[in-house]
């Protein structure tokens, strides 16, 4: 949710103030289904969230309405045990060696935003509707390492998490539109229920699969006699190469709908 609020909240100071006041806000649970030549090289299916404001074109009615929204999601995630061997020298000659328990955790993620033209069904209760995207996404693989031993070689003590080190093995940016469409379900005080499926085309990007990080092996370099300083990101090296697809996504969605035009944000005013 921080990265999606870091695309949102500066996109959003570009608006007038009194604009949100007639928001409609999504918070959504969303599932990504790879298609077409994307979905044959990976049969991950991503999950996260996504958040989405719309504001009313015209004065007189919501039917029509603008949105910037983004969202995260994580289609390939995988854990694995490794030890890591340090030599002890002394003139040269190995002396003792250190045997280093290490966790490997690969994260395969995408990061989407996008700006939308929504046309609704301006009645109460069902409110059908569809819409076009046009933005971005971005396919990321990171790798971290954990210290697991009992000695915290590595580990300053004021740091709980164990982390070595986090290594972005992949970055790829692509443009992407496409359009879909939804139900959402409104209850009285501006609260509702949103249904949505969104089809979106994308560039072509290179990404991992999860079975990719699953089995790569994950080396250390550089590390030479036993410092703790010298255990980095330029240590990990992975020499899987990575697959290459056109980023075709459906997208479903399902989450919360807030309309702030319907709220009562003020109970004083009606006593």
């Amino acid at each position: 949710m921080k990265t999606i609020l870091r695309f949102l909240l500066p996109a959003m100071c570009l608006l007038p103030f009194g604009a949100f006041a007639q928001a409609n806000l999504d918070l959504n649970l969303t599932l990504g289904f790879p298609t077409s030549e994307f979905g044959d090289k990976t049969e991950a299916v991503g999950v996260g969230g996504s958040a989405n404001i719309f504001f009313p074109v015209l004065k007189s009615t919501d039917a029509v309405q603008f949105g910037l929204g983004g969202g995260y999601m994580e289609y390939g995630k995988n854990r694995s045990d490794e030890i890591l061997e340090i030599n002890i020298t002394q003139g040269g000659a190995i002396i003792d060696q250190i045997r280093i328990p290490m966790e490997i955790r690969a994260t395969n993620s995408i990061l989407h935003g996008q700006a939308a033209l929504r046309v609704i069904a301006p009645n109460e209760g069902l409110r059908p509707y569809v819409q076009g995207s046009v933005g971005f996404r971005r396919l990321s693989t990171d790798t971290r390492v954990f210290d697991r031993s009992n000695e915290r070689f590595f580990i300053d003590d004021d740091d709980e998490s164990d982390l070595i080190t986090s290594v972005n093995n992949l970055n790829d940016w692509i443009f992407s539109y496409g359009g879909g469409g939804g139900l959402i379900i409104s209850f009285p005080g501006g609260f509702g229920i949103n249904l949505g499926v969104q089809y979106m085309l994308g560039g072509r990007a290179d990404f991992f699969d999860a079975s990719d990080t699953e089995q790569w092996e994950v080396s250390f370099n550089g590390v030479g006699g036993f410092d703790p300083d010298d255990l980095n990101s330029d240590s990990v090296e992975v020499t899987t190469s990575p697959r290459s697809a056109k980023i075709d996504m459906l997208f479903v969605e399902l989450g919360f709908h807030l309309n702030f035009g319907k709220m009562d944000l003020d109970p004083e005013e009606n006593y």
